[in-house]
């Protein structure tokens, strides 16, 4: 605090030597209302020179804080009071003291900022705070609680009040966790639901207790608005439920268009094999053995849709598989029999490639198969429009480390202009009549076996598939096992 009077009238003005350092002036000047005004800061100066003219024409006492810019640069925060101590209003004498607040301002400012902060966290968050002085149930909540609950800022809460808000079917678990708090009990945590203005709010309660020295408790908290988030997952189980409807949906439709898919082949030979019998008993004289043995290939093909139907049934239901040891070899070379009228329609040269000795596998025979042929198939049906010299497919079997390799490649359109990603996509194809349904069984397949799928094209024209399968190496020499059925 520093005193100092001052005469404007007779231009005397006296000043203690630390109210020259509080204005940044060297000692023993004569101070003046230049001096007085030249430190002020510019944003200040029009009202501390209204201040200062009111003093000197009327005589009036001045309150006043306001900012000191010094020559470094700095800013000084001051509180000037000056009062008038004359007895003639004309000629007042003035008798002052000025106080350095820099410190105090600084700090309020730092406090009013913190409480800015405080504030619009809570608003963005959506969360209050309160305090419960547990002895004597005085409440206080923080401006975005009142607004939380639907309250005026700043009027008096009470559990009434709170009682009025709170869901009906939730005021009992709210009393249990008051009578907790009430027995010491520490922390309280929970959600209950609020009715506010017609519209329901989901509100988390967090709590911490304090207990002071003198014996009290006080509960300090948080209650966060969380409705939108409830009803976020609300909405997600809602569409969860109904992807998982729509999954069972598609599941059975790709069910569905499997079974014609993969039956087709065989239903086929049923045909072609019943006709031919049926040619062969109407000859004179009838070809008895031929027909015999027509219809034996009409039972095998039966059979083997039956097994395609069953197995895919498995398949899609995730059930058991019929999982055996199988010569890989021996599986492609009954396949390349059955797909040999194809191949000879199409006028297209088959080239096996397969590994010696024949891999042994642990897998589902009729599943394999599928795969193979439907990988046969593609190659067969992407060479209609192909070159009669160029009409060729390779299939091979490739061990390799800890894995075994079925390959089939074919010098057909290739896989130029198509995304290979989704290929093996269900329902998506590259034919102009199909179904988008083999490759997608048969990643299904492979991959139910641990193994995996690919598709790429072939440098000099056509496209290479494959997929690979686990692989003992021990195996390798292995002879024809007996089924292991599990």
């Amino acid at each position: 605090m520093l005193n100092g009077n001052y005469a404007p009238n007779r231009l005397s003005s006296a000043w203690k030597p630390t109210a020259y350092r509080v204005a940044g002036q060297d000692v023993g000047i004569t101070p003046s209302v230049e001096m007085m005004l030249d430190r002020c800061h510019p944003e200040d100066l029009p009202r501390i020179q209204k201040l200062i003219s009111n003093a000197m024409n009327r005589g009036e006492n001045v309150d006043v804080e306001h900012r000191l810019l010094m020559t470094d640069g700095a800013v000084k925060y001051v509180h000037v009071v000056l009062q008038n101590i004359g007895n003639n209003p004309a000629d007042p004498e003035f008798i002052g003291a000025v106080a350095d607040i820099t410190e105090r301002k600084l700090a309020e400012e730092q406090l009013r900022r913190s409480d800015v902060l405080l504030r619009e966290g809570q608003r963005i968050s959506q969360t209050g705070t309160f305090s419960w002085k547990v002895e004597t149930d005085e409440i206080t909540f923080s401006e975005e609680l009142n607004r939380i609950f639907g309250f005026e800022s700043g009027r008096v809460v009470d559990f009434d009040a709170i009682g009025q808000r709170v869901y009906e079917e939730d005021l009992p678990l709210l009393a249990i966790k008051m009578a907790d708090v009430r027995q010491g009990g520490d922390n309280p945590d929970y959600e209950i639901r609020l009715f506010v203005d017609g519209q329901i709010k989901h509100v988390r309660v967090v709590g911490r207790i304090i207990r002071h020295l003198d014996g009290t408790m006080e509960c300090i908290g948080a209650v966060q608005d969380v409705s939108a988030q409830r009803i976020a997952e609300l909405g997600r189980d809602k569409l969860r439920s109904e992807l998982s409807q729509l999954a069972r949906v598609t599941s059975l439709s790709t069910m569905a268009a499997s079974i014609a898919h993969e039956v087709n082949q065989p239903l086929a030979g049923i045909i072609m094999n019943a006709s031919a019998s049926l040619r062969m008993l109407c000859a004179n004289p009838p070809n008895i053995t031929g027909a015999v043995e027509t219809a034996k290939r009409t039972i095998r093909d039966g059979n083997r849709a039956s097994d395609v139907i069953l197995r895919l049934r498995n398949l899609f239901k995730r059930g058991v598989a019929t999982v055996e040891w199988l010569d890989l070899n021996d599986a492609i070379r009954e396949l390349i029999g059955l797909a040999a009228s194809d191949l000879q329609r199409g006028r297209i040269l088959l080239i096996e490639e397969l590994s010696d000795p024949p891999p042994f596998v642990l897998g589902d025979r009729v599943q394999l198969q599928q795969v193979i042929m439907n990988l046969l198939r593609n190659s067969i049906d992407a060479m209609t429009d192909t070159a009669q010299t160029q009409k060729k497919i390779f299939v091979r079997t490739v061990v390799g480390l800890g894995e075994v390799r079925v390959v089939v490649e074919d010098h057909g359109v290739g896989l130029e202009g198509t995304d290979v990603e989704r290929l093996f996509d269900a329902f998506h194809t590259t034919k102009p009549h199909g179904m988008g349904i083999g490759l997608s069984v048969s990643r299904s397949i492979i991959e139910a076996h641990k193994g995996k799928i690919w598709a790429e094209p072939r440098p000099s024209g056509g496209a290479i598939f494959g997929f690979a399968l686990p692989f003992d190496k021990d195996s390798v020499d292995r002879p024809s096992p007996p089924e292991m059925k599990t």
